[in-house]
């Protein structure tokens, strides 16, 4: 018989799917107002967007290559801690070159994320029989995640602009979804 769908780990990696889509999404919908907030040149402003993509791009490449010599979770894990980490570095986007440097780190960072959580499923997956039922159910949360923070992340920066709020719950949540992949990977 196949093995189960469902078992601990793979429940808790959904789980931690679900919460770095939230944290993660921060900067990809809010670097553009904050920038322009703090009196950025309008110009970096208008393409802080396309640097933080540029810079995933780098993030898709690079560690798929590693997590194939090394395994998804041992880039996956600290990618994760570290883009928790520079979410915080968002509130120090204070100028052109600070805005230029984080863009480019983060979407290095949020590409390694995108790209190494599927090989983290194929890892996990002990019977090949299910890996595209499970692969299939794996990028739901990341889709409800990345649906319904915008709006929540809205409504915590509030109508006067509170960003330390934001950018703190937005890595909190980050480095959490990365306690719950230390603990899928120590229970698997």
């Amino acid at each position: 018989p196949p093995a189960p769908i469902w078992d601990l780990p793979y429940i808790l990696i959904l789980i931690s799917g679900f919460l770095w889509a939230l944290g993660a999404n921060t900067p990809n919908f809010y670097l553009q107002l904050y920038a322009g907030m703090n009196d950025i040149n309008q110009t970096r402003v208008f393409d802080s967007f396309a640097i933080l993509s540029f810079g995933s791009i780098f993030g898709c490449i690079l560690p798929g290559w590693m997590a194939d010599r090394w395994g998804a979770a041992n880039i996956f894990i600290p990618s994760l801690v570290a883009l928790g980490t520079t979410c915080f570095a968002m509130l120090g986007c204070g100028n052109a070159a600070g805005l230029v440097i984080f863009a480019l780190i983060y979407g290095y960072l949020f590409g390694t994320i995108i790209s190494i959580y599927l090989p983290m499923i194929r890892d996990l997956t002990v019977d090949g029989s299910n890996m595209g039922r499970r692969m299939g159910y794996a990028l739901s949360p990341i889709g409800l995640g990345s649906t319904v923070w915008p709006p929540i992340i809205g409504a915590i920066l509030s109508g006067s602009f509170v960003w330390w709020r934001a950018i703190v719950c937005s890595a909190v949540i980050v480095l959490t979804a990365a306690c719950f992949n230390v603990a899928a990977w120590q229970i698997h």
